[in-house]
């Protein structure tokens, strides 16, 4: 759903640290039972100058194994996401998107690249960036940060994609698409210079975007001192969505990052909410919120930030704090997969990185065994679940 090459991606007041891990090849001893994802993390080698995809798989405890033939050689470390048996690469050096067959074993096989920057855009523009997909798997969305839009793609058979539309958006963001669970919203948000922006978008059937709600001062919770700075956004089943947002002077941060739940009106895309200041939960994950994300039954909230993670039941429109893990250097990608295991990538530019799977029952998380796996900076973290 959703964040975020040593890069880091300065488009929103949330600037979101793009480094990313390089796990070490592990066989984790004991791990048990069939297993129930695959996990894609690309990064340079330790070197930093080779990119590399690692490729993980995650059993039935939590255990992870490098998967056959890990690393996969690849021409760049953008944005990754997997659906169906695809895995998609950004690439703004290029103004492309790289699309790998996900073979049998997990293992990735590279087919083709798709030069995206010519529809409608021109290769002048920064792009493309995040990579989405929405619930059936047929269509990628990516973002092109400069030019405040979104392209959507039909995902070919063989990897490629073609073009459907493009729509723009009011404000520049680094936030990929959460959508509605019968696929017909899609929500994001930013905080640009300190200008928030809280943008519904309906999905046609062939997955082409409309820009239906974007009001110029986005609803927020009240009885604040100063106005919120939202950041991403992440949906429950079609009736709710939460926002990470954080109070804001001048551009200033202040007071603690909250999760706000607004109510999606169904008709048109728009939201409301009636948290307060005083009663939006805290993310309780340090200075920064840098990714957050539904489980599949959209009960249970993650949370990565800069002091770790939190879980979060979500009951009936409210959020409730079950448990949390600490992490030194901050979790900044995080996604899960559908038995339970929240996988983690935990890492500060030019601090070890590590790549944690997390056992989650009743919302407390568990280090699984074998866990954490060593990495090094540079790329982003793909979940598919199996």
């Amino acid at each position: 759903m959703r964040t975020f090459a040593p890069a880091i991606i300065c488009t929103s007041a949330f600037t979101l640290l793009a480094s990313s891990a390089i796990p070490a090849l592990a066989q984790t001893a004991g791990s048990a039972g069939s297993t129930t994802s695959y996990v894609y993390l690309n990064q340079d080698d330790a070197s930093g100058s080779v990119p590399l995809i690692n490729g993980y798989a995650v059993k039935a405890n939590g255990a992870i194994h490098s998967l056959p033939g890990s690393p996969y050689s690849t021409s760049t470390t953008g944005w990754l996401a997997a659906a169906g048996s695809q895995l998609f690469q950004s690439n703004p050096q290029s103004a492309s998107i790289d699309g790998y067959t996900i073979v049998s074993n997990g293992a990735v096989r590279f087919e083709t690249a798709t030069d995206v920057g010519a529809d409608p855009l021109g290769t002048s523009s920064e792009g493309p960036l995040s990579l989405s997909i929405d619930q059936t798997g047929k269509n990628l969305y990516d973002l092109w940060a400069l030019n405040d839009g979104y392209q959507s793609l039909k995902i070919e058979n063989d990897g490629a994609l073609r073009f459907v539309n493009f729509v723009q958006v009011n404000n520049q963001s680094s936030s990929a698409l959460s959508f509605t669970a019968n696929n017909k919203e899609a929500f994001q948000s930013g905080c640009y210079e300190g200008s928030p922006t809280i943008e519904g978008f309906t999905r046609a059937t062939n997955g082409a975007l409309t820009l239906e709600w974007n009001p110029e001062v986005p609803p927020e919770p009240s009885g604040a001192q100063y106005g919120y700075c939202p950041y991403g956004a992440s949906v429950s089943g079609n009736k709710y969505v939460v926002i990470a947002e954080q109070q804001n002077n001048e551009m200033a941060p202040v007071g603690p990052n909250q999760l706000v739940v607004y109510t999606i009106n169904e008709n048109d895309a728009s939201l409301s909410t009636t948290n307060t200041a005083a009663n939006a939960a805290n993310a309780n994950v340090g200075q920064y919120v840098s990714a957050y994300a539904f489980d599949p039954t959209g009960r249970w909230l993650a949370v990565g930030g800069s002091s770790g993670i939190a879980i979060f039941s979500f009951r009936n429109g409210v959020l409730h704090q079950t448990g949390g893990y600490s992490i030194s250097v901050g979790a900044q990608q995080l996604d899960w997969d559908n038995a339970g295991h929240l996988v983690v990538y935990a890492s500060t530019y030019g601090q070890p990185s590590d790549l944690y799977v997390f056992n989650v029952q009743y919302g407390v998380p568990t280090v699984a065994p074998g866990s954490p796996v060593a990495a090094q900076a540079g790329g982003y973290l793909a979940v598919k679940p199996l």
